[in-house]
């Protein structure tokens, strides 16, 4: 008998000292005396000390998904058998948390008599599959987004070199030399074009394959102001008129280079697109929402039909006014460069309304 005793003993402080190795918690709780039994991790995932404890009823509260909880202990009441759910907790200190929680019924053919289980701290888990699945939807995109690349670059260099071959085919054989002259002038047209091509491809590239070193704190206000000196002369010659309302104090987290891109492509693409009817009237703010740094640029210019072409409006070498200055770049490399860094872009926009660029910042 004794023997039989020192070894229950033995199990008992080995479990005692294994479960907190493990960082399990375990417990258990009895409905006829309503009595709960937890160990020592248990009050360490949930925050909480032994004389703070509170009722049993009131400690699903830390449960933000009680409809998800309580579907969970009504499975395990209902069949008797083990369940497992995970879900995020705040704890008893105000902490964010995920938890892996067991669940088991002891019960006969009359009623449940207890329910006992685990409860794990998941939370590194949890933010290890959050990140694991950030990096892979990031990956898809840049894999869409290369292979959408791969395809314009095929068939703007092919039509362009094309162009350039086919004309160089043609002079030879020409014999007017007005025709002959006019043919040439059209190669060097072409050759331009190309090399235009290539540097706008050039940036687009650059961005698609940037990394996240550079990256500081940059004074907005300052920003605009001299993206706004940058472009005076233009601003000056298609005489608009444009407003910035963004404090003096407020702070992106972003990449210098990149911030001026976005802030210039704005800007102009607010000129270049302006109304005939009425001078270009631009209005530059910031404001926070939800903890997030928002910038707005707004225009009372042509507009844009979202409904015919939304979803083309952000693609490379997309354009919808014909304009003969209009390359279809420029909001391609406001969304990419804004969404690198983990940012949102979105429009709002009525045909001969104007329109209001938002961009949100990570």
């Amino acid at each position: 008998m004794f023997a039989v005793i020192s070894l229950m003993q033995t199990k008992l402080e080995l479990y005692q000292k294994v479960t907190p190795l493990a960082k399990l918690g375990i417990w258990e709780h009895r409905f006829a005396s309503g009595e709960t039994y937890w160990n020592t991790v248990m009050w360490d995932i949930y925050e909480m000390l032994p004389q703070d404890a509170p009722p049993h009823q009131r400690l699903t509260e830390l449960y933000r998904d009680h409809v998800q909880l309580n579907q969970l202990v009504s499975e395990t009441l209902e069949t008797s058998q083990p369940r497992v759910g995970e879900f995020q907790i705040t704890t008893a200190l105000g902490n964010s948390k995920w938890v892996r929680l067991r669940i088991n019924a002891v019960s006969d053919q009359h009623a449940c008599h207890s329910l006992y289980g685990t409860l794990e701290d998941i939370t590194i888990t949890k933010s290890l599959e959050e990140e694991r699945e950030a990096n892979v939807q990031l990956l898809n995109e840049q894999n869409s987004r290369l292979s959408n690349f791969a395809h314009i670059v095929s068939h703007n260099l092919r039509t362009h070199t094309g162009n350039i071959k086919m004309l160089a085919e043609l002079i030879p054989q020409e014999e007017d030399e007005q025709e002959k002259s006019n043919m040439q002038r059209l190669v060097l047209r072409q050759a331009v074009y190309l090399l235009e091509t290539l540097d706008q491809l050039s940036e687009v590239v650059d961005v698609n394959s940037s990394s996240f070193d550079k990256i500081e704190q940059l004074n907005l206000h300052r920003a605009v102001h001299s993206v706004l000196q940058i472009l005076e002369q233009t601003i000056i010659q298609q005489r608009a008129d444009v407003l910035v309302d963004i404090d003096e104090v407020i702070l992106v987290k972003h990449k210098a280079a990149y911030l001026e891109s976005i802030i210039t492509n704005l800007i102009t693409n607010a000129i270049k697109y302006r109304s005939s009817d009425r001078l270009c009237t631009i209005t530059i703010r910031a404001i926070n929402e939800a903890d997030h740094i928002v910038l707005e640029v707004e225009d009372n210019g042509m507009g844009i039909d979202l409904l015919k072409h939304g979803r083309q409006l952000f693609g490379l070498y997309s354009a919808f006014h014909g304009n003969s200055d209009a390359h279809g770049v420029g909001l391609y490399l406001v969304k990419s460069q804004v969404e690198a860094l983990g940012g949102q872009v979105s429009v709002e926009s009525k045909p001969g309304e104007g329109s209001v660029f938002r961009i949100v910042f990570s």
